[in-house]
């Protein structure tokens, strides 16, 4: 490799918050940094994440190499060493030395308990907010010794104590989606310029996709399960979608267009990994906005060289970005050197004054430390510029998309209630005429959701403004849907409102997203055991030994955070608080609770969610869609996932989009029916499931009541 701009970044695994950033060294083969700071967050058992980049002014920073410094290495002493970096190129071999100590002297693992019983990966409390320094905690809940199996009649104890300060195994992290995160501003690309050569950067060999070998047809000898299928809600629309959504604009309105140019500095962004699609012309700049304003259908917009209008006509050059929903964007920047003209669809009025709910301008105001700002969908802001804006329309599943909060908990939970008509109306239903909102004038939104401290329903009022990236590089939150439905985004600024702000919405599960919106206290967490046995095991917030509910509190952050071991739920079978099911077992019940209405979402292994296992993301939560047994007569056992980030599927299993599966058994393919798209959606088998989900997440809740 040549010379390069390198700078180094530091952050405790899984809290991307953590962050800490050296300066950049200019143009040098041995960078020297001598960077010292403090980090706060950390507890027992984490690690940490060293990275090593090149800085380009021109395009997305390129990765020269990765370190990971494990907690027993710096737990007890003071590390001072080289660490060996990863991906630093083919036969390159790099080093990153560094020195890290513990700072405070209160830190302190969890209370052990006599005979712990297997931890759920949601039975550890939820990552703190970042702090100056490692702090202890006390335990706020005394709990008796857990039963031994010579003492049957010992109380039980928590599972974990509340107490606990590690991340949860399988809770999302607040972390991003790789390519780019969704948690962190999308990776910048170069805009064209006569002048300036772009670096050339280290480039790996592409992995190859392996190609699994299709399982013989499966034994005969499984055991038939008995479904016993309840009269079913009606699904919506977007449910049973077999192909995905499209933007349509053949009917928008032609005077709403409005053309708008700004200077910036030759970076753009994008959305979801989507590259835009661009189209060099060379030849006059006026012909180039000639063909934008007769085609704004067709183009985001144009951008050249600010100072090129004024080259001679044959000199000139432009460059069209296709309107492919890549979420073009650049920054302003008084005298960048070049000019984006974008055409933007105004489906509202972009004068009116937002009459201000109370949550926006304070509790929502701030996030990670940094001030928001705001977007009005529709008027003209670059959010939700499309035709046709609505709250709520034909509910998709597939309408969620996650942003740059931690809260696929949240988004997941969200994506199961959306599968059944009226479910989400039900929670919009305080808000007059919400099928023919946003208005021209101000808008304001009654969202109704449940105070899990009280169980009261509550009602929560929030205006049209959403919350958008400190630097003003686009939304927070959740995105509109591709045909402009915004339900999802209020929804989830609701939430965050509710919960205390932002911050409070950074790592959950997903039952406890179930209590705020449907107000049911039956919610059940089965997870692996850690013996081994691969047997799950059920737990949840009714303390066994009192008979009574733990009191909670609406962020997942606050209020009672362990878990106790809980009798299973009736439906399905029932069982006591030692009873340890095995896999097949497990599907059995899913079945029964899918028969039942309820609602269910799985886990992920523990890890960060900027890795994955064949495209299953670690430490990340899914929504179950559905479960079929003997899947057309073939006995496979299938089930219906779904990734809330709205993009990301299973990527090397035998039912991936493109896998071997549905070729080889037809039937299979005619009971799943599914869909090739990338929108998050895919189907495994029951063993590929049970190898990448270890957690599973119940709303013990019959839809079907819940939206009548």
């Amino acid at each position: 490799m040549g010379k390069s701009d390198p700078y180094c970044t530091c952050e405790i695994a899984g809290k991307p918050h953590t962050q800490l950033k050296t300066k950049v060294i200019d143009d040098t083969l041995d960078p020297v940094w001598n960077h010292t700071s403090s980090m706060g967050g950390y507890a027992v058992g984490d690690s940490l994440e060293f990275a090593v980049w090149d800085s380009d002014s021109f395009k997305s920073d390129d990765l020269l190499g990765r370190a990971t410094l494990s907690s027993s290495r710096f737990q007890d002493a003071c590390f001072d060493g080289e660490l060996e970096l990863r991906e630093a190129g083919k036969n390159i071999k790099a080093f990153l030395r560094v020195r890290v100590a513990l700072v405070g002297n209160d830190l302190q693992p969890p209370a052990p308990t006599s005979k712990p019983l297997p931890p759920a990966p949601t039975s550890v409390p939820l990552p703190k907010p970042p702090s100056p320094a490692p702090k202890s905690v006390a335990t706020p809940l005394p709990a008796a010794p857990a039963p031994s199996p010579k003492q049957p009649s010992s109380p039980p104890k928590p599972l974990s104590t509340p107490t606990t300060p590690a991340a949860p195994a399988t809770l999302p992290k607040p972390s991003p989606a790789p390519k780019p995160s969704p948690t962190t501003p999308p990776a910048s690309k170069p805009s064209p310029t006569p002048q300036t050569a772009s670096k050339p950067s280290p480039t790996l060999p592409p992995a190859s996709k392996p190609t699994p070998t299709p399982p013989p047809a499966p034994s005969t000898s499984k055991p038939i399960i008995q479904r016993k299928p309840q009269q079913k809600p009606k699904p919506t629309p977007g449910a049973a979608r077999q192909e995905p959504r499209k933007r349509n604009w053949s009917d928008a309105d032609p005077k709403k267009w409005v053309f708008a140019d700004v200077e910036y500095g030759g970076s753009y962004s994008y959305a979801n990994g989507k590259e835009p699609q661009k189209q060099e012309v060379k030849g006059p700049i006026a012909e180039g906005l000639a063909t934008l304003h007769a085609k704004p259908a067709e183009y985001d917009g144009l951008f050249h060289q600010s100072n090129m209008p004024n080259w001679p006509p044959d000199q000139q050059k432009y460059t069209l970005v296709m309107r492919t929903g890549s979420g073009f964007s650049v920054r302003e920047q008084a005298g960048g050197g070049f000019t984006w003209v974008a055409a933007k669809y105004q489906d509202l009025p972009g004068d009116m004054k937002i009459l201000p709910d109370r949550h926006t301008d304070s509790l929502l105001a701030t996030f990670g430390g940094q001030t928001l700002s705001t977007l009005a969908p529709g008027r003209g802001v670059g959010c939700a510029d499309v035709p046709f804006l609505k709250i709520v329309g034909q509910v998709d599943p597939s309408d969620i998309a996650q942003g740059g909060v931690g809260d696929c908990w949240l988004l997941s939970a969200i994506s199961a209630l959306a599968e059944y008509s009226g479910a989400i109306e039900r929670l919009f239903r305080k808000t007059q005429n919400i099928h023919k909102l946003p208005a021209d004038t101000s808008n304001m939104y009654t969202v109704s959701l449940y105070d899990v401290a009280s169980w009261v329903e509550v009602d929560v009022l929030v205006d049209e403004r959403l919350c958008g990236k400190s630097d003003s590089s686009g939304l927070l939150g959740c995105h509109p849907s591709v045909d402009g439905e915004l339900w999802v985004c209020y929804l989830e600024k609701a939430v965050a409102a509710h919960c205390g702000g932002w911050d409070k919405l950074q790592g959950g599960t997903c039952v406890h997203a179930w209590r705020i919106l449907t107000g049911c206290k039956e919610q059940y967490s089965f997870h692996k055991d850690d013996a081994g046995t691969g047997k799950f095991r059920c737990s949840g917030t009714l303390n066994p030994n009192t008979e009574k509910w733990e009191t909670l509190a609406n962020s997942p952050h606050d209020g009672f955070r362990g878990l106790w071991p809980m009798p299973w739920p009736e439906v399905g079978g029932g069982g006591g608080l030692k009873l340890a099911l095995g896999e097949q077992e497990m599907f059995e019940r899913m079945c029964a609770w899918d028969d039942a209405n309820y609602i269910m979402a799985c886990g992920t292994r523990k890890g960060s969610d900027k890795e994955d296992h064949d495209g299953i993301v670690d430490g990340h939560a899914y929504t179950i869609l559905s479960c079929i047994d003997n899947a057309g007569g073939t006995e496979f056992d299938m089930i219906k996932v779904r990734n809330p980030w709205g993009h990301g599927e299973f990527s090397s299993g035998m039912w991936d989009d493109d896998g071997p599966g549905w070729d080889k058994y037809p039937d299979v393919k005619a009971a799943c029916n599914p869909v090739q798209a990338d929108d998050g959606i895919f189907w495994v088998d029951a063993a590929e499931f049970f190898k990448y989900f270890e957690t599973i997440y119940l709303c013990a809740c019959d839809i079907s009541k819940f939206v009548a």
